[in-house]
């Protein structure tokens, strides 16, 4: 495996979804996807990312004070159940962000800090990955009280990646291990 020195940097926004859904693939989007048969010598490690809310207390809709708790995972493969778990080789990085809001409404002008603060933010890398053929980000959303039920949310995304050359042999293993499969390289 050999460092290419080149860089990508991926970015967008993913959303909307419901508050209070568990982390699934009915809120997960693939935000890199690459099928080349011919090029199997190439992959990527993602060496950081974060995401943070793009919606406003005021898009969510919110009117008592609340709190926001987001949790986040990268995936290298598609995935039905098994979200959260770090023992599952498709899952390769996890965020949790949470934030503190406090609805304006009824409120005087300048009586509150900021309608939407930031108050803890986590991420956590697994170091020994390889992505190869695909990325996926999955987000659920919860919120305090009844703040948050039936309103919906976006998140933005930007991820940060090295681009590796790879050897066929190699290939076959991180593409078997991005699969699921509970492998160590030798």
């Amino acid at each position: 495996m050999k460092d290419t020195k080149k860089r990508m940097t991926l970015s967008g926004q993913i959303g909307p979804f419901l508050f209070s859904r568990a982390l699934s693939a009915a809120n997960t989007k693939t935000i890199l996807e690459y099928t080349n048969v011919l090029d199997i010598k190439k992959a990527w490690r993602v060496v950081d990312f974060r995401v943070w809310l793009a919606s406003s207390h005021a898009d969510i809709g919110m009117v008592a004070d609340g709190l926001l708790d987001f949790r986040v995972q990268l995936n290298t493969d598609e995935m039905k159940d098994g979200y959260w778990d770090a023992s599952d080789n498709r899952a390769i990085a996890w965020g949790e962000i949470a934030y503190a809001s406090q609805a304006q409404y009824g409120k005087p002008a300048g009586s509150a800090g900021a309608p939407m603060q930031n108050i803890n933010t986590e991420y956590y890398i697994k170091p020994d990955h390889i992505v190869q053929t695909r990325l996926d980000l999955s987000v659920e959303g919860t919120g305090s009280g009844t703040t948050t039920e039936g309103k919906d949310f976006l998140c933005n995304y930007i991820v940060y990646l090295e681009q590796y050359d790879i050897t066929p042999q190699e290939s076959i293993v991180f593409n078997i291990k991005s699969k699921g499969q509970d492998l160590t390289l030798l």
